[in-house]
């Protein structure tokens, strides 16, 4: 293939990012290998010299004494097309239950979500032997049909898109375009670690397929394909289960297993958390989620792998992220209409007359956005007793874990709102009066993002 051959083809797919899925600005990933450094060329060699439409992002890992040279490697790449290559550096310390390999990836991405906003696209320079050496990975492995379909060109991440604009070209096509244009890269000696399954199958087997068999590489995607058609009519059915119960996306009623074979139980679980968007979980992790549905009603277990979680509460599966630490810090609110970003969610007022709470007697200096301590004490309109929060918690069905994230309104050490929740009638709006209302939406969980 001819270099401007490779550059239509990568053109082609960028337009179809902007025309179809309204993407105008790029997030290039850039790892200073090979394949990373032709994209990085192939994005400033569309946009142009110094074009906004494109940022460029570097993740150094801290893995190998020679990082930090990579990362001044994929400034200077940055600096040739006139761009800032942002440098984020990981903790190499961190734990890593799931092993060396998923903490890097799930971290990698981890980190680059913050980049990708509405109308942005995070590209990565996947290939279509990265294609194969991924579907001989997790046919190894003994995955299903989620394991075993191919990775697709475009998908739902974070508020935006990630896309793979190489993942047809093969790697003697990247190094013939690299060599064409006279680019430098960087070798990681990781990738020639045979200790890594991933490694083994780059180096030895696909190798030896090629060499018995030609068209391995079109053989085992092909594979892949039709593995992805018969996912999307299994997709179809548990589609058709889920919607039976009109709850958030987060949540899944486990009434729902009740209603299909024990061997699609895995499969539910897999397609929620890929509609979520969430990190890919390893069959361990879908093993534990299964036996936790059979926990008591009461209880709230969890499972957690990279930055997600599945819990229970009262016979339903949330799907979220991890819980961030509670806050030890108290907000005040001194005027309405107010947006905050608080540590479990958004809170946000608005303005009335005649609801809600009165803005004369509950906003001021003295008033103050806190959380539980424990022991609170609330009463009820209409109640001539008072409730421990703890209890009025337990009958608004607020699970346990979102329960210190719930906002607390104080004036002068009374508790004035709870949430959304509760409104103390002491400090209610008159008729007349200006008052104000309070919406709030915890951030814990995650919206749909894939289909």
């Amino acid at each position: 293939m001819e270099s401007f051959d490779l550059f239509d083809k990568f053109s082609s797919r960028i337009i179809e990012l902007s025309e179809r899925f309204g993407v105008d600005h790029f997030v290039v990933a850039l790892s200073g290998g090979l394949d990373s450094v032709v994209l990085a060329e192939l994005v400033g060699r569309y946009f142009g010299p110094a074009s906004d439409n494109y940022s460029i992002v570097h993740v150094d890992h801290g893995l190998n004494v020679s990082s930090k040279s990579w990362a001044r490697h994929c400034e200077v790449i940055g600096q040739s097309l006139g761009k800032v290559c942002e440098v984020i550096e990981l903790d190499p310390t961190e734990p890593k239950p799931d092993g060396l390999e998923a903490w890097a990836r799930n971290s990698r991405y981890a980190s680059l979500e913050k980049f990708v906003g509405l109308g942005c696209c995070l590209l990565t320079a996947h290939h279509n032997e990265d294609q194969a050496e991924t579907i001989l990975k997790h046919a190894l492995e003994g995955a299903g049909p989620y394991g075993l379909k191919a990775m697709s060109h475009v998908r739902r991440f974070c508020k935006g898109y990630l896309a793979r604009p190489l993942l047809e070209i093969s790697r003697e096509e990247i190094i013939d375009y690299a060599e064409s244009q006279k680019l430098e890269w960087v070798e990681d000696p990781s990738n020639a670690d045979e200790k890594f399954l991933r490694n083994r199958i780059r180096k030895t087997v696909l190798p030896a397929l090629k060499s018995a068999i030609p068209n391995a590489v079109s053989g085992l995607v092909k594979m892949a394909e039709l593995q992805g058609e018969l996912l999307h009519g299994l997709n179809g059915v548990i589609d058709s289960h889920l919607a039976h119960f009109p709850i958030p996306d987060y949540q899944v009623d486990l009434e729902v297993l009740s209603r299909v074979p024990d061997s699609l139980y895995p499969y539910i679980i897999k397609r929620v958390i890929a509609k979520l968007g969430m990190d890919n979980p390893g069959q361990r992790h879908i093993s534990e989620i299964l036996k936790i549905c059979k926990a008591s009603y009461f209880a709230s277990p969890v499972v957690a792998w990279a930055d997600s979680e599945v819990r229970l509460f009262r016979g339903r599966l949330y799907f979220m992220r991890k819980i961030p630490p509670y806050s030890l810090t108290d907000f005040k609110l001194t005027k309405v209409p107010s947006k905050l970003e608080l540590p479990g969610g958004h809170f946000e007022t608005q303005i009335t007359i005649g609801k809600g709470l009165s803005q004369e007697k509950a906003i001021g200096n003295k008033s103050r956005i806190t959380f539980r301590k424990g022991g609170e004490i609330c009463q009820l309109p209409g109640r001539s007793h008072r409730h421990k929060l703890k209890k009025l918690f337990q009958t608004w069905s607020i699970p346990p874990w979102e329960r210190n994230f719930v906002p607390i309104l104080e004036v002068n050490q009374d508790i004035v709102a709870v949430g959304s929740q509760y409104i103390n009638r002491n400090y209610a709006a008159g008729r007349t009066e200006k008052g104000f209302t309070i919406k709030w939406d915890s951030n814990l969980y995650i919206g749909t993002n894939a289909q």
